[in-house]
This record gives C-alpha cells, sequence and structure tokens, in this order.
C-alpha cells in the first residue's frame, strides 16, 4: 500500500452529545477507534497506514468518520498504528499496517497493509482482542488464547522468538481452556485465568513482566506465571510498566518507574508486583504510555505518572506525579480509556470527555492542539455520504513550494484560509484558486480551511522547508 498523505478534516455539523452514543474507544498510538450504542464504527486520528479503516482518500481526520456502513460492531482495540475488531456475530476483523503479519490474514509486509476491515478467518467465536505495538492477543468463546504479529520479544507466548519468530496468522497458545482476561503491553503480554492467577510474557528490560527479573536476556517466550496469588480481576499492561487489580479492590504495579507511573511514591523500577498506595476501593485501572490512570468505586478519576502534555486532564501540564492524584472533584466516571498521552473517559450520564495530547487529532475535536482539562466529545461525526471531502484533497504534504488543491467534481470554494495551530490567520483568499504559494511560510504545522458554503473542509499540512 502507497504512504498517503491527503490529510482529511472535517468540522462537526453538531456539538450536541446525546445519550449512549460511544459505547467503547480504543486508543491507539496516534489513532482511535470507537464503537457508537448503535453498533456503527468511527475512527480518527492518524490513518498513514490505513489504520483508520476508512479507505485510501482518509490518511488523518480530526473528527470521528464512519468505517464502513455494518452497524453490528462489538469490541475494538487500537495497536501502533493497526487495528483489529470483533463483530457482534463472533467474527474477526482487522486493518492498518501489517509490516510484522499482526492483521492476521496470512501477509506479512508494508505493501499488505489494509486500509479498510478484513475478516480473519471464517471462525464465529471471538470473544474479545488487545492489540499491542505490533501484537495481538485475542480469546475465543472457548477461553483459548490466541497471539499473532511481531515476536521479536516473544511477546507472542508461543514459545519462539527473535528473527524469524513472527506469526501472520493467528496461533493458539498452548492448549488450556481457562483464558479470562487478556492485555498487550507495547511488546509484553499478560492475562488472568478463570482461577485468577497472573500470567505475563515478553520483553522484560524494565521487569514489566513481574516475575523478580529484568534486562537484556530476561523476556519470556511463554506465559509464567506470576506468584502464586489467585485473586486478581484485570490486568493493564502499558508500555514498560504493569499494573492490575485485585477482586479486593487494592491495585498493584511493576516495571518501568521514570516519571512515577507505578504510583508508589518514588521513581524505582520495581520487578514484582507492589501494592499502590492502601486504597481498596479501586473499580479500575489503565495503563498509558508513561502514566496510569484509574476509577474508583465512588466514582473519582485519579492520574499518576507523567503528565507533559496534559494527559491527567487537571488543567496543567506538570511534569509528573508519583502518587495517585485526584482530577478534579466529579464522582460520576464510570470508565477511562488512555494510551500514549490521549485521554478519554465515559461519565455515568454517558458523555464523554477527551484531553490531553492532540497533534494528530486524536482527541477528535476538529484542532491539532493539547488539552490540559477534559473537553466533552460529541456524537456528531463525518457520515460517509459527505461526498465534498471525500473528493477535495490537497497535495503534496509535507510541501516546501507550492500546495496543490485538488478538487475534480468542481464543488463551490467561497474562501481559503491558512492558520497556524494557534488559530493565528496566516493567509485568507476570496478568490477560487487550485494552488497556493506557501515557500514563504515558517517550517511547521498549518491547517488550511475551505469554505464551499455547506461546510468548512479543513487540511492539516507541513511545510518543511
Amino acid at each position: 500500500m502507497k504512504k498517503l498523505y491527503t490529510l482529511l478534516l472535517v468540522v462537526f455539523l453538531s456539538t450536541q452529545v446525546h445519550s449512549q452514543c460511544w459505547q467503547y474507544v480504543a486508543i491507539g498510538y496516534n489513532h482511535n477507534i470507537a464503537v457508537k450504542s448503535d453498533g456503527t464504527l468511527w475512527s480518527w486520528g492518524d490513518g498513514t497506514f490505513g489504520q483508520l479503516g476508512a479507505g485510501p482518500a482518509v490518511s488523518l481526520s480530526l473528527i470521528p468518520i464512519q468505517v464502513g456502513t455494518d452497524n453490528h460492531w462489538q469490541t475494538v482495540s487500537a495497536g501502533f498504528n493497526h487495528s483489529v475488531a470483533i463483530k457482534t456475530d463472533g467474527t474477526l476483523w482487522t486493518w492498518g499496517y501489517n509490516g510484522y503479519g499482526q492483521l492476521g490474514n496470512g501477509a506479512t509486509g508494508f505493501d499488505e497493509s489494509k486500509n479498510t476491515p478484513i475478516q480473519i478467518g471464517t471462525d464465529t467465536n471471538w470473544l474479545s482482542v488487545s492489540a499491542g505495538r505490533f501484537h495481538t492477543l485475542a480469546l475465543k468463546n472457548d477461553h483459548t488464547l490466541w497471539t499473532w504479529g511481531y515476536n521479536s520479544m516473544g511477546q507472542l507466548g508461543d514459545g519462539t522468538n527473535g528473527t524469524g519468530a513472527d506469526k501472520n496468522v493467528p496461533v493458539q497458545i498452548g492448549s488450556a481452556t481457562d483464558w479470562q482476561y487478556i492485555s498487550a503491553g507495547d511488546q509484553f503480554s499478560t492475562a488472568i485465568k478463570t482461577n485468577g492467577t497472573l500470567w505475563t510474557w515478553g520483553y522484560n528490560f524494565y521487569g514489566q513482566l513481574g516475575d523478580g527479573t529484568y534486562g537484556t536476556g530476561s523476556e519470556k517466550n511463554i506465559p509464567t506465571q506470576i506468584g502464586t496469588a489467585n485473586d486478581w480481576a484485570t490486568v493493564a499492561g502499558g508500555y514498560s510498566h504493569t499494573t492490575a487489580r485485585k477482586n479486593n479492590g487494592t491495585i498493584w504495579a511493576w516495571g518501568h518507574n521514570n516519571a512515577g507511573q507505578i504510583g508508589i511514591g518514588n521513581i524505582t523500577t520495581q520487578y514484582v508486583p507492589i501494592q499502590v498506595g492502601t486504597a481498596t476501593d479501586w473499580k479500575s485501572v489503565i495503563n498509558g504510555e508513561f502514566y496510569t490512570m484509574g476509577i474508583k468505586t465512588n466514582g473519582t478519576l485519579w492520574g499518576w505518572g507523567s503528565n507533559d502534555m496534559g494527559q491527567f486532564g487537571n488543567g496543567t501540564t506538570a511534569t509528573y506525579n508519583v502518587v495517585p492524584l485526584q482530577i478534579g472533584t466529579d464522582t460520576n466516571w464510570n470508565s477511562v480509556f488512555i494510551r500514549t498521552a490521549v485521554s478519554f473517559a465515559i461519565k455515568t450520564n454517558n458523555t464523554i470527555w477527551a484531553w490531553g495530547r492532540n497533534n494528530n487529532g486524536q482527541l477528535g475535536d476538529n484542532t491539532i492542539i493539547n488539552k490540559t482539562s477534559p473537553i466533552q466529545f460529541g456524537c456528531a461525526a463525518l457520515g460517509i455520504s459527505d461526498s465534498e471531502t471525500k473528493t477535495i484533497s490537497i497535495y503534496p504534504n509535507p510541501v516546501s513550494d507550492i500546495l496543490h488543491i485538488l478538487n475534480p467534481n468542481n464543488y463551490a470554494i467561497n474562501e481559503i484560509l491558512i492558520t497556524d495551530i494557534t488559530g493565528k490567520i496566516i493567509l485568507r483568499k476570496n478568490d477560487v484558486v487550485s494552488e497556493i504559494n506557501v515557500e514563504n511560510l515558517q517550517q511547521g504545522i498549518y491547517l488550511l480551511t475551505l469554505n464551499t458554503g455547506q461546510n468548512n473542509i479543513q487540511y492539516k499540512f507541513i511545510k518543511n522547508k
């Protein structure tokens, strides 16, 4: 698949939030995928490798756009630049980058990437899925464990690792039929069995496996039980640290702790699970790249670790926090989803909120400006019938001198506006042109807005020299 440079952005047609609009949000590295309550699938952010699933014309969208027309999507997970989903009929679907076979369709390579969802096999008993950096974990209804993709560090758990160990189709791990919960970390994997035992495998340089070992050569290529406890409820694999919750409401963490993401009051890396504070009322916990967030049973939201891009949502960009910090005073948070400095959360009234890093439109708010406080995330988004935004495009991107506007259907354009990422107007044209000389612009990121009378269509472009 050729690398796509066309960058697409359209504005919200409405900012109204409907009850039970968004059901689930999966955060990738620079893209997000979500399922609405009506079973439709939506995506936004970076789509350079097809990870948005919206076809070859969309390599970036700053608001949600619909993926196909199906309305029976059940769950979805986003990796570094690939996406995986399960439909209500139990079928498995993938799209995006396939350089390591992470799509699981039997092919491997950049040119084998897919920009729309493809079905993997014919099985109809897939239960859950979790995408890591370049690998994927999945469970079937019979509680068997399956993995595929990149395997340099043994993150697939099939007893192999290193060069040539990648798998481009789902491979069953062992013969056990008691796997209950899975969470893929960056280059490692975590899981919980039905008996409450905790298992990890893969990369372990920072001790993120929690078995007491660390460093080069300490990776594990088969699932390894961590301790003897049998009361683990959930586990979250992050970039290089792991956090888990027990049935008694306590949370435990281990691995890399350079920004306080373990939450134990210091920045000392931990190689075995250590309890985070003494609270016994944690409802959920989830890991980002260098930070962690959790919700307590009283509906309060908490964050710890790195906050350099406002990913806590507390109105600041404080470097980091080494213990859980309450975010605001609201007591109606229900679920939270995070990854690489991007945070989304749903309240008990079914409204959804977003904050953090936004350089590729990951917050879906029609900008590329980071947000340090939660902003309400609307239901309205671009449907598949919005033809203007699908046909108008710009090239080249990045650009050094002449930026071309491709408008094959000759839609009316009333005004052309270029602004920088702060919103400052750099250029305004009221006449229709097919090219703009940007040679005198400074290097950086800009927004091009085309006013068609019906819509404001926007594109992000990079001035490179």
